[in-house]
């Protein structure tokens, strides 16, 4: 009894933590993206005043959701929960997905100064976005038509602010009179 209690914990903390992790990182990203996007002044300023923070919750959650995810994995397979419905070569790949977006996401965070080209490091919190896009859709449990909608949804708007970004970066002012 003790152990199925402590198994359904796990799976319950590991879901808990990736269902705050996806907004947090979305957040993390968009305002990420928006710090240097003249275009968009309201949403620049928040960026700047609140995107290290968010982001230091998204790598810490992340790398809560990564060590709970290993450990319901290892009980999956250990036995003592049960295999998801979608089998264990998916549960492996999203698994490889994750340890991808977490390794990803660690090294987008280091401080980017400390290498040659920071804005390429730095740009890697993208990768890190989509990797863990595709693992909370392919192994996701609590995927439903509702959520995938919503993921969508999200993800226009993260193409929409780095469409802004990238076309404010373009301009390059006023033609010289």
């Amino acid at each position: 009894m003790a152990g199925t209690l402590a198994t359904l914990a796990l799976w319950y903390t590991d879901r808990g933590s990736a269902i705050v992790l996806y907004p947090a990182l979305w957040a993390a990203v968009v305002t990420g993206a928006a710090r240097r996007v003249d275009a968009l002044p309201g949403l620049r300023d928040v960026s700047r005043r609140y995107h290290v923070h968010v982001s230091v919750f998204a790598v810490l959650l992340g790398l809560l959701h990564g060590v709970l995810g290993t450990l319901d994995t290892a009980v999956i397979f250990d036995g003592a929960a049960p295999m998801p419905a979608y089998g264990p070569v998916v549960l492996l790949v999203g698994v490889a997905v994750g340890a991808l977006f977490t390794g990803i996401a660690v090294l987008g965070f280091l401080d980017p100064r400390r290498f040659d080209r920071p804005g390429v490091v730095h740009a890697l919190a993208y990768l890190g976005f989509a990797a863990g896009t595709l693992h909370a859709l392919a192994v996701g449990t609590d995927v439903t038509v509702l959520v995938v909608q919503g993921v969508f949804g999200s993800l226009g708007v993260v193409a929409f602010v780095l469409a802004v970004r990238v076309l404010d970066g373009l301009h390059v002012g006023p033609a010289a009179q």
